[in-house]
């Protein structure tokens, strides 16, 4: 119900969405040599080529594509929700994968073709690799596993990140400190040294330079640094999570060295101060801050009284309805021709097809 809605039925928006559609586009052309991905890491694309692929018959290619980011989402949500289970308890997966949700920054950043969220989802997988590693010795699967496709992704710095954070539980948290953590620590770290490995020395033989595949020029670049971005959109791209954090933070303040603060708290503090040295920062960027605030969220959610759960949980719903209610008025507008006005507006702002039914379009959302 949330994430096909705005997947489909629109040309490529303004900005990203249509940034990432035309590299998809060069990048589908037959006669385009491994040099091409130069600037390219390729894991987005490789998803959004197969799911343009697989609804080329019923969709377009721009709407086929973007369902990638729909593949990326529902990922990042299983795995923050199982992350949760792993810190707070059962309950606690249904709380952070609606903390998530609730967003207003994945809310449109999460319906366009957005490279970033290979990143998003491969950093789900890691942290939840991470919660685990003091209860299954298979975490170090999806450690493992979560870097690799977190590089894949072009996030070689915070795959580096996190794994150095993993490398840190032990000496911050004695649940991290067991032999089978260890173990598992290790198997994560080894496949994520081995798929680094592999990756890099396939790069190497392509000839393909690592700077854009690993996309280290976010890095290198001095000009477009602004530390203080992240920190300042927060307050409103991570509404409702970052309160709901805080009041979690307040209510382990005399407990806090356990695994439900120390990681999600440590990945956000480490993430906040990677991304200070980003040159030319920009939202679609920083979906990855949202998910150790929404576990922290799923515990100060778990918290509130009676009362403030309440209404909070009227607000949501009055909040999300009078949107939900507003874009069914465009779709109405856009694919129906009523209202007539709004549908004449909408024309004369540039918007194709109006008036055009797509049952295809309406059926995915």
């Amino acid at each position: 119900a949330w994430l096909l809605p705005g997947l489909v039925g629109h040309a490529p928006w303004k900005g990203g969405d249509g940034e990432h559609f035309v590299r998809l586009w060069l990048l589908l052309q037959g006669d385009v040599a491994p040099q091409a991905m130069a600037a390219t890491p390729p894991l987005y694309y490789w998803v959004a080529s197969a799911t343009a692929w697989l609804t080329s018959p019923v969709l377009a290619l721009h709407d086929g594509a973007r369902l990638a980011s729909g593949v990326f989402i529902a990922l990042a949500l299983f795995f923050v929700a199982r992350s949760a289970r792993a810190l707070y308890g059962a309950e606690a997966g249904w709380a952070a994968a609606l903390t998530l949700l609730g967003c207003v920054g994945l809310l449109v950043r999460g319906h366009e073709l957005n490279a970033y969220t290979a990143q998003f989802a491969a950093a789900s997988i890691m942290l939840h690799g991470m919660a685990r590693l003091p209860q299954s010795a298979r975490s170090g699967w999806a450690l493992g596993i979560g870097a690799a496709l977190m590089l894949l992704a072009g996030g070689a710095a915070e795959a580096v990140l996190m794994l150095a954070l993993a490398l840190l539980l032990p000496l911050l948290l004695e649940a991290y400190r067991s032999a089978a953590a260890r173990r598992a620590l290790l198997l994560g770290v080894g496949l994520a040294l081995a798929a680094s490995a592999a990756w890099l020395a396939y790069l190497a033989t392509q000839a393909i330079p690592f700077v854009g595949v690993l996309n280290l020029q976010r890095w290198l670049g001095g000009e477009g640094l602004d530390p203080s971005y992240y920190p300042t959109i927060l307050a409103w791209y991570a509404w409702p999570a970052w309160p709901l954090a805080a009041w979690g933070l307040y209510r382990s303040r005399r407990q806090w060295r356990t695994p439900g603060i120390v990681l999600p708290l440590g990945a956000l503090a480490g993430l906040l101060g990677l991304y200070a040295l980003a040159a030319h920062p920009g939202e679609e960027q920083g979906l990855i801050l949202l998910l150790p605030l929404a576990l922290l969220g799923a515990a100060g959610l778990l918290s509130l009284r009676r009362g403030a759960a309440s209404a909070l949980m009227w607000f949501a719903l009055m909040l999300f309805g009078f949107i939900g209610l507003v874009f069914w008025v465009y779709w109405s507008a856009h694919d129906l021709g009523s209202p007539a006005r709004l549908a004449a507006r909408l024309a004369k702002l540039g918007m194709t097809g109006v008036g055009e039914l797509r049952p295809w379009a309406l059926a995915l959302g």
